[in-house]
């Protein structure tokens, strides 16, 4: 399944490629043409807090019949985490829904990830394959399926439903 992830407040893109089979989900992200992009150092597979914090690759999937989401973040730098919410950026707690098991594409423009869950979609999901980039000057680029008025990653209308025969979870 492929998404184009438009930039808030621009105009370049970035491409998202997921994959879920039983007990997998394959990440890739291709930025295109998008340079001066703060990537990073590959130091190990290992889990770090407030990765969004600098170029940052995230994924969030939802039940559609209740608040409770999980966002999943991995960095270039072999840092991820995966936190679950119970609401809107309500009771943030760390899971294990999601863990990292190898990074691709260490070196811009390309990322991808090969995460293992326990998660079995059986029903049609909410999802949202997001990215933060930061440049070297410090600004943040954000890019998303949908935006609002701010970006914000968390908001179930910049999600998209798709079903477990699409996805490829049954």
């Amino acid at each position: 399944m492929q998404f184009t992830l438009i930039e808030f407040e621009g105009s370049r893109f970035v491409t998202a490629h997921i994959e879920f089979s039983p007990g997998s989900l394959k990440l890739g992200y291709d930025l295109g043409h998008i340079r001066g992009v703060n990537w990073p150092t590959f130091t190990g597979i290992h889990r770090a807090d407030e990765l969004w914090n600098d170029t940052c690759f995230e994924f969030f999937i939802g039940d559609p019949t209740c608040d409770a989401y999980v966002e999943l973040n991995v960095s270039p730098s072999g840092g991820w985490n995966c936190y679950q919410f119970e609401s809107y950026r309500d009771q943030m707690a760390r899971s294990d829904a999601f863990s990292v098991e190898s990074i691709d594409g260490r070196k811009a423009p390309k990322f991808g990830a090969t995460i293992r869950t326990e998660i079995l979609i059986n029903e049609s999901i909410l999802i949202a394959p997001t990215v933060v980039l930061k440049e070297p000057d410090g600004t943040m680029r954000y890019f998303a399926i949908k935006h609002g008025i701010k970006p914000d990653f968390h908001e179930r209308a910049h999600q998209v439903l798709v079903s477990p025969e699409v996805l490829g979870g049954t």
